[in-house]
């Protein structure tokens, strides 16, 4: 295999793998259409994506960026997070139920930058951009067909607004508010029959933010479109006075927009938001988890088993004493709660290899770039984005892909990439055969087999689950709360049967699973309260839920007035 035909594979992988995580569904025979299904399809793009780079590792052709450092520290420390974590070690490794940001994920997210930082070639590049693109269009088609015609997809859309493929309006909004940019970006220098193409989509994506009800979009495109503006001007003026003005003028804007959101400047009135005085409660529990475990965190993914012990006075009264979280919405935050201050240095460190790299990329040249652009624009609007919202896996696989890429980027133009790239001479009959048995192909498929396999558990077992719901037989729910290799159990599932078997009229089976549910999560409030209300729990086990619920939830004073 020569390595131009590796990059090119290593190109395909990486946009069409991503492309498919962002618009990968499952609805009907599963009860988490969104999550489940797209770890699932990010387990096969790491393990094509570990694939190709044991290959380069092997032909000694890998290129040490420092990413693949910070990469593994990360992982090391997250490891330690989820060894020591009292949390339920299937909980850390895939993560809670409706997240799944567990160290699985975090591990899958890790592979495929580190694969990023190894793309050489313009084109390459490019083609990811052009994934990117198809990961867009595939939402705008959606989109269109449910503001004109109604939703098919067989989902409870309970905000009233855009979900996309995302379930979510603010994370499908985040997208769109990339795609914007992107879009602008490659506007820019496009030939003529593109240009029209691209900017008769902008006013389609343009409606799609407003129709998504969600600021975070807004802001992401309007941060996007700033950066492209600069890039422009800088262009045009040759003037590193004028093109820094104007990024002075755009930071000071963005200062005063970022303050309106929080509730104060100018912007205030047309920009702060509800939500903000939520996410305020949600980053101090983060915060206050980091006071008593700095060190490793309080587990990965495990931000919502202490959520309530870890909140301040004024979480009781907004967003509300029985309103709760499993994340912080804010990801540094999140990181910081997972995994304690090491973990959130180290994230620090990754994101600023990035920032790094588009710096001095932006600095070889004052000429417009835009696929350099454009990475960089789905670059900042992820951060952006991620300073108030969730790692939701659709969006979190470009954060991380995009951010090996400007680091690969860094590199091209530099002799040994154009001489690796250069065209060389056709192989010979034997060197045909060879090349054909270990093609790039075959190497990736193998390997995202192998990742498929790893991140299949909790769809296998949500789709166990949601045949028992429809099924209703009682006996046939016992075996799917079995834990196997294909059917991790987790605490929401077991809260979750003891509902079904109480209102059911099966309360020596409902006890059965309450039991079991304090028994997997000792530091789950709703086992506690699932067994303290099961109808068949003995006096005992009411005295030690009570107990085990005030010490939760210690700031709630309904616990300490139970019976």
């Amino acid at each position: 295999m020569n390595l131009v035909s590796y990059q090119k594979t290593l190109s395909r992988v990486l946009a069409l793998g991503a492309a498919g995580i962002t618009v990968f569904l499952v609805t009907g025979s599963v009860t988490d259409p969104v999550n489940a299904p797209k770890l699932f399809l990010l387990g096969g793009l790491a393990g094509a994506s570990f694939a190709l780079i044991a290959y380069l590792i092997a032909r000694k052709s890998f290129r040490v960026s420092g990413l693949e450092i910070f990469v593994s520290l990360f992982l090391i420390w997250g490891f330690l997070a989820l060894a020591i974590s009292s949390s339920p070690i299937s909980q850390g490794i895939y993560g809670v139920y409706g997240r799944n940001t567990g160290f699985l994920a975090y591990l899958f997210l890790g592979v495929s930058a580190i694969a990023g930082t190894q793309l050489m070639g313009r084109a390459n590049f490019k083609f990811v951009l052009v994934g990117f693109l198809v990961a867009l269009g595939f939402n705008l088609a959606y989109g269109l067909w449910v503001l004109l015609f109604g939703d098919f997809l067989g989902w409870q859309n309970n905000y009233g607004a855009l979900l996309g493929t995302f379930g979510n309006p603010n994370f499908v909004s985040s997208f769109l508010g990339m795609g914007f940019s992107v879009v602008l970006a490659l506007t820019i220098k496009a030939n003529r029959s593109s240009r029209t193409a691209l900017v008769l989509l902008l006013p389609l994506i343009g409606w799609q933010l407003r129709e998504a009800d969600s600021l975070q979009g807004i802001v992401v495109a309007g941060l996007g479109t700033g950066i492209v503006i600069y890039f422009w001007v800088r262009q045009k003026t040759q003037s590193d006075v004028m093109s820094g003005v104007f990024l002075m003028m755009g930071a000071a804007t963005a200062g005063v927009a970022v303050a309106g959101a929080l509730g104060s400047g100018p912007l205030k009135i047309a920009l702060a938001q509800p939500t903000v005085a939520l996410r305020e409660q949600y980053w101090l529990a983060a915060i206050n988890m980091s006071k008593t475990h700095p060190l490793f965190g309080v587990g990965m993914d495990s931000y919502g088993d202490w959520y309530r012990r870890a909140r301040g006075s004024q979480a009781l009264i907004t967003p509300g004493a029985d309103t709760v979280t499993n994340v912080a919405h804010n990801v540094f935050l999140d990181i910081l709660a997972f995994g304690g201050y090491p973990l959130l240095v180290v994230y620090i460190l990754i994101t600023g290899l990035g920032a790094y790299s588009i710096i001095r990329t932006a600095k070889r040249s004052t000429n417009y770039d835009p696929i350099f652009v454009g990475l960089t624009v789905i670059w900042a609007g992820y951060q952006a984005q991620s300073i108030i919202s969730i790692n939701q896996i659709g969006l979190a696989i470009w954060g991380w892909l995009i951010n090996g890429l400007v680091i690969a980027y860094r590199f091209e133009a530099t002799p040994k990439v154009i001489e690796i790239l250069k065209p060389k001479p056709k192989a010979g009959f034997r060197g045909s055969v060879q090349q054909e048995i270990f093609s790039p192909y075959l190497i990736s498929s193998v390997g995202a087999v192998v990742g498929l396999l790893l991140a299949v558990p909790p769809l296998s077992a949500d789709a166990r689950w949601r045949q028992v719901q429809l099924s209703g037989q009682a006996s046939e729910l016992e075996s799917t709360l079995k834990s196997t290799y294909m059917n991790p159990v987790n605490s929401h599932k077991l809260a979750e049967a003891v509902r079904i078997l109480e209102n059911s009229k099966l309360p020596e089976y409902a006890i059965k699973f309450a039991r079991q549910g304090v028994q997997f999560n000792p530091q789950n409030f709703e086992s506690w309260r699932m067994l303290y209300y099961a109808t068949n729990s003995s006096v005992a086990e009411k005295t030690e839920a009570r107990k085990q619920m005030i010490g939760l939830d210690p700031l709630n004073p309904a616990w300490k007035e139970l019976n």
